[in-house]
């Protein structure tokens, strides 16, 4: 659908066939409304895809229950009765609609992909290009998903980690994986742009001091039994020596931060071929912690333990479209606690699909990530809701005055009919 979105800046055009991008446009006023849209945007986050059919069947049984006159709790402990016939039903054998999904199958979960990418013709995909970025989101979600799993991993330990670069004015066909990390941070101008296995150092908190503080006292043992005061800045590029002295001893090659580098020690390293990365944010630093398998150092300390050093095989930038990005590649070889991680470079001919496929890749992943846990799926076209609504209408006929009384509806027969 097409759905124009006025601001106080001015008016725009939002082409969609994606529940998500569309809930994401709506401001309601209304406190219930909101509280059913923020149900429907929970749901897709979780599952994939199913928002709208969500939101329309829970609006419209809000508003009948509303309109018949019947008390509240009634209507909910009623709706409480209907959802779970409704997921009895679906998850039975009677259901047509259901199949057995087989995650080692790949013919099976190609055309979950498929599926997902098809129903989405914002992105106007042909029949060639769909089945190669479906291949393409399949292959990155295999190379995503951990060798070596600790006994006990939770759900999220398993869930496979893929990134995304969306390119506006492209060619979708020119889309590619990368295994490892891609992020947009840039390296200082001055500094090495490409290194191979290299030892890395991450910390999760500034390599910096306060800008506030003034001239303190800093002291130093020296052979004589006399104390050295020192200025504050000197103090600071002292201890800068030591750290870049310290990562040295260690083959430190990237010393890399979620914040700020500070920037004596960036220009030290740069000096001495050890490669800085700065303001990673949380966007990236956790993919990087992956991929390098380092521990995220929140302290400054020359006690730096061999066990929180990561390493990569290699770090290069390179330029796409115009723009600059940096490429982490793994070791060949992932162990604990590194894991693997893939990147997807996507394109797209204009603002609409780039738009539409931020939205529609990342439904495809988690499509195939429910498909690991549940292990079925419903066929799609409103097949499932079309059976559905033929099995409640004939349990519902089967029901009886005294089946109500039993299951605790205390509503009067002439409720009940009018219901």
């Amino acid at each position: 659908c097409a759905l124009p979105i006025s601001s106080p800046e001015g008016g725009e055009v939002v082409a969609t066939t994606c529940s998500s991008r569309l809930f994401g446009t709506l401001v309601l006023e209304d406190p219930v409304a909101r509280v059913m849209l923020e149900m429907a945007k929970n749901h897709i986050h979780s599952m994939g895809d199913g928002g709208l059919m969500l939101l329309s069947l829970s609006t419209g049984l809000v508003l009948r229950g509303h309109r018949s006159g019947i008390d509240p709790l009634v209507v909910s402990r009623a709706y409480d009765i209907v959802s779970s016939w409704a997921a009895e039903y679906l998850l039975s054998p009677l259901n047509p609609t259901r199949f057995d999904v087989k995650p080692s199958n790949l013919s099976c979960s190609m055309h979950l992909v498929r599926s997902v990418l098809a129903s989405k013709p914002v992105l106007r995909l042909s029949d060639d290009t769909l089945q190669r970025l479906a291949l393409l989101i399949l292959q990155a979600f295999l190379s995503a998903l951990p060798d070596q799993v600790e006994s006990g991993s939770n759900r999220v330990q398993l869930t496979p980690t893929i990134r995304y670069v969306h390119i506006e004015g492209g060619d979708p066909d020119d889309s590619w994986m990368f295994n490892g990390v891609v992020t947009d941070i840039l390296l200082p101008h001055d500094s090495i742009k490409c290194a191979q296995h290299v030892s890395v150092a991450l910390y999760s908190v500034s390599i910096d001091v306060m800008p506030d503080l003034e001239t303190v006292s800093y002291t130093i043992d020296a052979e004589s039994t006399s104390e050295q005061r020192w200025d504050f800045r000197d103090a600071v590029k002292h201890f800068m020596n030591q750290l870049l002295n310290r990562f040295k001893v260690l083959g430190i090659g990237l010393v890399a931060s979620q914040k700020l580098i500070h920037p004596y020690l960036k220009s030290l390293l740069i000096r001495h071929r050890i490669i800085p990365l700065e303001r990673l944010s949380i966007r990236h630093i956790n993919a990087v912690q992956m991929v390098t398998g380092a521990e995220a150092m929140t302290a400054i300390s020359l006690n730096i333990p061999q066990n929180a050093i990561g390493r990569i095989k290699k770090i290069e930038q390179k330029i796409i479209q115009d723009r600059k990005f940096l490429f982490l590649t793994p070791p060949d070889v992932i162990e604990p606690p590194a894991r693997p991680v893939s990147t997807l470079i996507l394109f797209a001919n204009d603002e609409q699909a780039l738009e539409e496929s931020k939205t529609v890749v990342m439904a495809a992943v988690t499509v195939l990530t429910r498909s690991m846990d549940d292990l079925y799926a419903f066929i799609g076209g409103g097949a499932p809701e079309i059976y559905l609504a033929a099995y409640l209408r004939q349990r519902i006929k089967a029901v009886r005055i005294s089946d109500l009384k039993r299951l605790d509806l205390s509503c009067s027969a002439s409720s009940s009919s009018s219901s």
